[in-house]
């Protein structure tokens, strides 16, 4: 009966602890993560490893994380970090920030993680410059990256900054000198908001489908500069309630799919400007998108050598014919190693001197690039004349011999003596 008893017993914690093992694991309670100034991280509970100066995300994060310390890393290691629900106070409204209250946290990098459904910002800057905000996917926050009260001299490059219901990229307030490129800018309400921020360059982005506008300059923002972006199908493209910013670099400025213009020279910029606003133009927009125009970014030029070819020719002039796939603004070639000749498209090599020759053809596209052909090696054998004039030198000696010999003949025949009788000796 006792050992009865004790198998039940066994049966029943069997059960439980079956029971047990078969709940669900417990979502992570929110949490607010802080770095603080002296590195160390609080709650102790918090999904962060840090091996130095870089601190990295071993699992998601229901919560915000505030980064109170310079010269430091937070990589997201492909992890999450999103709203939790719950009011945990103001910054926490926001996935990361970086500085509180105007403490001057510099040069910080956010990198790799996802930051998504936050009542504020995806990240936002407070007074902080020099971070590099880079490789993240910022999503369905209400603005993506928020650059505020005079962050400045930020990069912000190569994130996904999709589906924010404010402004994509935010700068506001004495954010100056931000450098803003290589982002996919996408289906926000603004995609970029610029708000009493100067001097700032966004360049070789993608803002696309943007609902209220792909650039809003609000006022009190000029020098900024915007070129080499694709512009598409943003609604509208600009919207300017400041001038004198520039949309080009002096030589390119960007596709905007709603540009009209004609391209009669081919270089693949359009012949007249964007009209962005009454003072403003993008003077050099592109008639394809940047990545079409240059292979982005920078594709050197594709030469294909077509004349001459690996063989013998009998003559010392040479075709010299190739093809070039893209816009270049100079092509030349290099004859036996020696310095590049500048040709303006096939022509014909004269003058070649018998032997061998290597040849080359070079070609430099709008931004420096120079594309090399391969080098082709070939012979010029011309057959050697007979000298004619030699021929009909000795042809005028051989016919004056014949000459003088029958003239000597002619006088001869004059000079001799009729026969004479012959007189025989007494």
């Amino acid at each position: 009966m006792k050992k009865t008893a004790e198998i039940i017993w066994i049966l029943i914690l069997m059960l439980i602890f079956v029971e047990v093992c078969a709940q669900p694991a417990k979502a992570q309670d929110s949490l607010n993560v802080v770095i603080s100034a002296d590195g160390s991280v609080s709650p102790s509970t918090a999904p962060i490893h840090q091996i130095g100066d870089t601190y990295i995300l071993v699992s998601n994060v229901s919560g915000g994380i505030s980064v109170q310390k310079s010269n430091i890393v937070v990589d997201g290691n492909g992890y999450t970090v999103q709203y939790s629900g719950k009011e945990l106070g103001f910054y926490l409204f926001s996935g990361v920030v970086i500085g509180i209250h105007l403490s001057q946290v510099h040069d910080v990098t956010v990198t790799n993680v996802t930051i998504e459904n936050f009542s504020q910002a995806g990240i936002y800057l407070d007074s902080s410059s020099g971070n590099n905000i880079c490789g993240n996917k910022i999503i369905s926050n209400w603005e993506g990256i928020n650059l505020d009260v005079s962050s400045s001299s930020n990069n912000i490059y190569s994130n996904n900054i999709t589906g924010n219901r404010d402004a994509g990229v935010v700068c506001n307030v004495g954010s100056n000198s931000n450098n803003i490129y290589n982002n996919s800018i996408a289906s926000n309400d603004y995609g970029v908001f610029l708000l009493q921020a100067k001097t700032n360059k966004i360049y070789g982005n993608n803002i696309t489908a943007n609902n209220g506008a792909g650039v809003y300059v609000a006022s009190d923002s000029s020098q900024n500069q915007v070129y080499l972006n694709n512009f598409v199908y943003n609604i509208p493209s600009v919207v300017i309630e400041d001038r004198f910013n520039t949309w080009d670099n002096g030589a390119l400025g960007n596709y905007w799919s709603d540009y009209n213009g004609t391209d009669t020279n081919h270089d693949g910029i359009g012949d007249t400007p964007y009209i962005v606003d009454v003072l403003d133009s993008d003077n050099f927009p592109l008639m394809e998108t940047v990545e079409d125009f240059y292979a982005l970014p920078f594709a050197v030029p594709r030469i294909l050598l077509l004349s001459p070819g690996a063989q013998e020719y009998n003559t010392s002039r040479v075709d010299l014919i190739f093809s070039v796939d893209k816009y270049v603004v100079w092509i030349g070639y290099s004859l036996d190693g020696q310095g590049n000749l500048t040709v303006t498209g096939n022509c014909t090599i004269a003058n070649m001197t018998n032997g061998v020759h290597t040849l080359t053809v070079y070609a430099n596209d709008t931004f420096g690039n120079i594309g090399k052909s391969e080098s082709v090696t070939f012979t010029v054998e011309t057959p050697e004349t007979f000298p004619t004039t030699l021929i009909a030198a000795a042809a005028s000696v051989a016919v004056a011999a014949v000459s003088a010999a029958v003239a000597a003949v002619v006088y001869l025949k004059k000079r001799k003596p009729p026969n004479a009788s012959v007189v025989k000796n007494p």
